[in-house]
């Protein structure tokens, strides 16, 4: 029987998701890829997941982008459905409702790299490579370059994809790209203390502002102050809302029931 390629585990409302390839840098096969959008699709609607954190096996990489061996040695393999599948992963995991974290404890590289980038908080281990190596081997990283264009400044994007260079986690750290940079082994500490404080919020609160932030990303500010007012008006109706009000007017601990 073959080993899992995606490790799940879900304690105290947190569900790590691990890419567990480490023989492959946790490169992204078709297997691989299909179990990460299906898992995500069913923890969207699960009620014992609050928070999602996604990491790599091992100590080495988080995660290599596509498996260019796989790639090659699929019999029948149409790469438009591939790069196809890689794009809706991404999509996936930037629309998921629930807070996201990418615990990147290695070398995080093309896809890999945009895989981190898609999720909402990044903390990673001190020294692990980032980068787009794609256009060494005759590619260029088209399916995560609206992520990297929207998070990196202008001109160092261009130099990365461009060059296909590498650049450390302290550097991601200084752009603002990196929640935290931590020493490998304060990373499970430094993740465990984030989701802790993640589950402190309403979860219907995080769903909704989480929906609110993508659909007012590209707005005008006028219209997007309009949209956001609206979105506070309906959160105010929620028992949510009546809850963490009366549990801070009585000096308590809210208790959440995502209505």
């Amino acid at each position: 029987m073959s080993e899992d390629v995606l490790l799940i585990h879900t304690e105290a409302h947190v569900t790590t998701l691990t890419l567990n390839r480490p023989e492959r840098r946790n490169a992204l096969d078709p297997s691989l890829l299909g179990q990460l959008r299906e898992t995500l699709k069913r923890l969207k609607d699960d009620d014992t997941c609050r928070v999602v954190c996604l990491t790599g096996a091992g100590e080495k990489a988080f995660c290599a982008g596509a498996d260019l061996l796989a790639s090659m040695s699929a019999q029948n393999t149409d790469p438009g459905a591939a790069n196809l599948n890689f794009a809706h992963l991404l999509q996936d995991l930037r629309t998921f409702p629930k807070p996201l974290i990418a615990r990147v404890n290695g070398h995080a590289l093309g896809g890999g790299f945009g895989i981190a980038l898609a999720c909402d908080i990044i903390v990673a281990k001190k020294g692990a490579k980032l980068g787009t190596p794609e256009v060494k081997v005759g590619l260029f990283p088209m399916m995560i370059a609206p992520l990297i264009l929207e998070q990196l400044p202008k001109k160092q994007a261009y130099e990365l994809m461009l060059s296909g260079g590498t650049f450390l986690t302290e550097e991601a750290e200084k752009w603002g790209l990196f929640h935290k940079v931590v020493d490998a082994e304060e990373l499970d500490g430094v993740v465990e203390a984030l989701s802790q404080q993640l589950l402190k919020g309403a979860p219907l609160a995080q769903q909704r502002g989480k929906r609110a932030l993508q659909e007012i990303a590209q707005m005008p500010f006028e219209q997007a102050v309009e949209q956001l007012s609206g979105q506070l008006v309906a959160l105010l109706q929620t028992e949510d809302a009546a809850e963490g009000i009366s549990a801070f007017m009585e000096k308590r601990s809210p208790t959440w029931q995502a209505k």
